[in-house]
């Protein structure tokens, strides 16, 4: 994991420490129970046994990392951040796209409904849907560059 990645990941891991110290009475100073805690929860939630074999581009083992640690502490407002981690980066990329290509939020939910997605708010739709559609953007992005 990069550096900033640790100081996002650092305060989730944190919380879910000190909840787990409140739920089994756990003393919080113990590094040993809170290694051996920790391993576990790695191994046993995300499939790895350190943050070392996160690699610092792989967003969405950080995701389900962070997402884990979020969920073991109880946070709402960081297990909904979390969870919808690919969503918003998926969105983000779209965006750009739409800048590029100059095209309308309404020019995009009409390639949405003709690949016959269904939602209220493109942002509600799944990752892989909004990647679907941001090729549909770039490819008549590059085709009208192309004609130009």
């Amino acid at each position: 994991m990069t550096g900033r990645q640790h100081k996002v990941f650092q305060p989730l891991k944190s919380a879910a420490w000190r909840t787990h110290c409140a739920r089994t009475g756990t003393v919080e100073s113990d590094r040993i129970a809170m290694d051996k805690w920790y391993r576990q929860a790695l191994v046993s939630n995300v499939g790895i046994f350190s943050t070392k074999q996160v690699a610092p581009k792989d967003q969405g083992m950080f995701d389900k990392l962070c997402l884990c640690f979020a969920t073991l502490s109880g946070d709402d407002k960081q297990i909904n951040y979390w969870s919808r981690a690919a969503e918003r980066r998926a969105m983000w990329r779209l965006e750009q796209t739409m800048k590029k290509a100059a095209v309308s939020l309404q020019y995009v939910e009409g390639i949405a409904r003709n690949m016959n997605f269904i939602f209220l708010y493109l942002e509600d739709l799944p990752a892989e849907h909004i990647l679907k559609i941001n090729t549909a953007v770039y490819k008549h992005w590059k085709r009208k560059e192309h004609c130009a």
